[in-house]
């Protein structure tokens, strides 16, 4: 089985888990945190997605890295990833998990890109429109990108919107080319 066909699974198992002992939040930041250590230790990188490296050294140094301060869900996830040689599965469950959190926290993420920085009272009040359509709190990062020209591109889970002036006359130079 390809990796996009088994991090579903590992990130839904591991959600379900996380908040069956309601530490949805607690889970997130170790793999949060997991990810960081990959940039930062480079070697220990190397040691995770190392199929060469035995089942058992592995999980030897999970759980003398880890044990100490990291929940045992997190733990006993890094060792079944281990067990099952499913290592490079780890930045799409990564991934996968805080929209699964997100989900159950019935929390939307989004981004707003705008080409000058907006008040946090207009951003507030899409966040309040957001959550008129959807049901769910939103939280919206701001980002400032004056390429777009003016309007904005709002992005939420898989939609976007894209009312920038730059989008405006592609579409006009599209038209024109009759392409």
């Amino acid at each position: 089985m390809s990796t996009n066909q088994v991090s579903p699974k590992y990130a839904r198992a591991l959600c379900a888990a996380a908040k069956e002992k309601g530490l949805l939040d607690t889970v997130e930041k170790e793999l949060m945190a997991l990810a960081e250590i990959f940039s930062a230790d480079k070697d220990f990188a190397a040691m995770f997605f190392n199929p060469g490296i035995s089942v058992k050294t592995k999980i030897n140094v999970f759980e003398a890295i880890f044990s100490k301060n990291c929940s045992n869900i997190f733990v006993s996830f890094l060792k079944v990833l281990a067990e099952k040689r499913r290592e490079d599965c780890i930045y799409d469950i990564v991934r996968l998990y805080k929209a699964y959190a997100n989900d159950e926290r019935n929390l939307l993420v989004g981004q707003l890109i705008t080409a000058e920085r907006l008040a946090d009272s207009a951003v507030a009040v899409i966040a309040d429109r957001i959550k008129q359509l959807t049901g769910k709190t939103s939280i919206i990062e701001q980002v400032v990108d004056v390429s777009i020209i003016g309007g904005f591109s709002l992005r939420v889970d898989d939609v976007c919107y894209d009312g920038t002036i730059k989008r405006r006359l592609e579409n006009i130079k599209t038209l024109l080319n009759g392409k």
